[in-house]
């Protein structure tokens, strides 16, 4: 059975699904649609995980909280010590919105799971500012430097690859070629790639009160603190992301008129 060759390791709401269909179109390469959790969990065979992946040149799959806990990477790292790791980062306010957003869909609308928030009990306000921590949502999980950082104590830095969300919406095709090229697959010339919209920032998510009189505060709140982990990104990717910068003008404009 075969190895996998990279993971898809995080961040949530970040475009790692759009990640793995587009990387799909590459008859090189396997990526398992679900996410496998195998380095998060304990009641997982090695030989039921390695039953996901198909006898394809390069083989993958995606698990985009497995960077969020060190046991998962030592785990890794012990089983795939020289494996190509990718991260995908968005706007972190943004993906804050949408990573709350899903867990109160999860809620609405297939009742109360256990991986759930239900959002007359856990606002997207409350969750701000009062630090709450629920079902893998928090306001840490914006610190994409924090998880990087650790990720660097067992991988080496050119074993890791960070793909921009809003750049990749914007481009599919040629982020997803520095992708194939990063792992090692034929780049793709003529291909129709599955496309993603960028989210609008002028769009609301259906589980959010934007009127909470709450929600002001709780945007300056996040901009405040995640405004040094976004620098350290910035150092660490040799370049500030301008997309976000055009974002955080735009909460900050909300902050003060809303």
């Amino acid at each position: 059975m075969p190895y996998p060759d990279f993971i898809i390791a995080g961040f949530p709401r970040c475009g790692t699904t759009a990640l793995v269909m587009n990387l799909n179109e590459n008859n090189e390469i396997f990526v398992c649609l679900q996410e496998a959790n195998y380095f998060n969990t304990k009641n997982k065979t090695l030989s039921g995980y390695l039953s996901l992946f198909k006898p394809h040149k390069i083989n993958g799959e995606k698990t985009a909280l497995y960077v969020h806990e060190n046991s998962s990477i030592k785990k890794m790292k012990l089983l795939l010590p020289n494996a190509k790791i990718i991260l995908c980062v968005r706007h972190p306010i943004q993906m804050l919105h949408s990573f709350y957003n899903l867990k109160t869909s999860d809620f609405v609308n297939r009742e109360n799971l256990p991986w759930s928030i239900n959002p007359d009990e856990i606002s997207f306000s409350d969750l701000i500012l009062k630090d709450i921590e629920t079902k893998k949502v928090s306001n840490e999980c914006g610190f994409f430097m924090k998880y990087i950082r650790n990720l660097l104590k067992y991988y080496q830095r050119e074993n890791i690859y960070i793909i921009i969300q809003e750049r990749m919406f914007d481009n599919i095709p040629n982020e997803i070629n520095k992708v194939f090229k990063f792992i090692g697959a034929k780049t793709l010339k003529k291909r129709k790639y599955k496309k993603f919209i960028r989210y609008d920032q002028n769009m609301r998510y259906e589980h959010i009160n934007y009127s909470d009189k709450n929600y002001k505060k709780a945007i300056r709140k996040l901009l405040k603190l995640y405004k040094p982990w976004n620098k350290r990104l910035y150092k660490f990717l040799g370049e500030k992301i301008s997309e976000w910068e055009e974002q955080d003008r735009f909460y900050e404009n909300i902050s003060v008129h809303r």
